[in-house]
């Protein structure tokens, strides 16, 4: 079967009232010092949300993409558009794939979206029968727009922009595959090479922590482009997707079902399945430690700060509240509640910079910030 593969760029994003990426602002950033400022400063209503012509946005779900900074955040409504708020909830831009299609005509089915490490770019993956679509929205308007249709068998689960501003995807192989297992796909390069070798791309490549037969459990809920995997001896594998590789490892005492890296991927914070302990792995000595026990409070959202000195838990067996641990010493600090909504978070994230933590749901997004 022939996947055709288009990528597309939309240019002059009008982002009104909000500072550039990297630029002086008064957020402190989430550390031990700061964290109990850390509080909710803003809430974005879905209810309210419309395009740039005024036609009402069906955002109904807690789904979103951070930049690094925090300034512009992607959500998807219910018909598969992508749009682009700030972080007062002014809407920026609308889209949905493909761009070109006519007014009647279904859109592609939204899969996921990433911003680039240095905030320049957004990029969003769509499929549509056969075909699978890349839309790129330059934050800086310096680009054109530019299309490319190749043949390619899969379906896409992830996207992100690497540092070299590469665009790639994981991938779930159709039936039409011989090998099952799921692969990258390094799909466009945003910017010129300017070192040899250069890759000629589109470009497969297998997927590491997928080839590995020592591998025993995936770690879910991990940033785009990296992976932690955990072997029945319980040893810890941090990749490196892009170049396939191991670059970390550490001894755990259990299986974790679910954790967080710091930015810099230092510091793994995770649970066990049975929510009995939270944990921190240190990849740089490879040393694991007990930070508390959970005693079975399940914990779906677990982030880290960038320095990795605290780790922030959301809906925390259950309750609508927002709860920190001190990584010195274990100490439990509560944090207040956060909005109520008709279910439990659908999301929670901090940005890259590590200066907002959001949490999303079906009424919309509610904004902390240490200030």
């Amino acid at each position: 079967m022939r996947l055709g593969w288009l990528v597309l760029v939309l240019t002059g994003l009008n982002v009104v009232g909000v500072q550039a990426q990297g630029s002086s602002t008064s957020v402190k950033p989430i550390s031990s010092t700061t964290i109990m400022d850390l509080a909710p400063v803003h809430q974005i209503d879905f209810a309210g949300l419309a395009d740039l012509q005024g036609h009402s946005l069906d955002v109904v779900n807690g789904w979103f993409a951070l930049s690094p900074d925090g300034s512009l955040i992607a959500l998807k409504s219910d018909d598969n558009q992508v749009v682009v708020v700030d972080a007062e909830g002014n809407v920026q831009q609308v889209y949905a794939a493909p761009l070109d299609r006519a007014q009647d005509d279904l859109p592609a089915t939204f899969i996921d979206a990433a911003f680039s490490p240095d905030g320049r770019w957004l990029a969003s993956a769509h499929t549509l029968g056969s075909d699978l679509y890349v839309v790129v929205l330059s934050l800086d308007g310096a680009f054109e727009p530019v299309e490319q249709v190749f043949p390619q068998a899969g379906y896409p689960t992830r996207v992100w922009i690497s540092t070299s501003n590469e665009i790639w995807l994981e991938m779930v192989p159709d039936m039409s595959r011989d090998d099952p297992r799921p692969y990258l796909l390094a799909a466009w390069a945003l910017e010129p090479c300017d070192s040899a070798p250069c890759s000629d791309l589109p470009m497969e490549y297998p997927s590491g922590p997928d080839q590995d037969a020592d591998s025993f459990v995936r770690v879910g809920r991990i940033r785009q482009d990296a992976a932690i995997t955990v072997t029945q001896d319980f040893v810890a594998k941090r990749w490196d997707l892009v170049a396939g590789e191991v670059v970390a490892t550490g001894q755990l005492n259990a299986l974790p079902g679910m954790g967080a890296l710091t930015p810099n991927l230092r510091f793994f914070a995770w649970r066990d399945n049975e929510s009995m302990e939270l944990r921190l792995l240190d990849f740089d000595i490879g040393m694991d430690r007990l930070i508390t026990p959970l005693n079975g409070a399940y914990i779906p959202f677990l982030l880290l700060d960038p320095t990795g000195d605290v780790i922030i838990g959301v809906h925390v067996a259950g309750d609508d509240r927002v709860t920190a641990w001190l990584v010195q010493d274990g100490e439990r600090l509560d944090l207040g509640m956060y909005r109520a909504c008709n279910r439990p978070p659908d999301l929670a994230a901090l940005n890259l910079q590590g200066t907002q933590f959001v949490i999303g749901c079906d009424l919309g997004l509610e904004i902390w910030r240490a200030e």
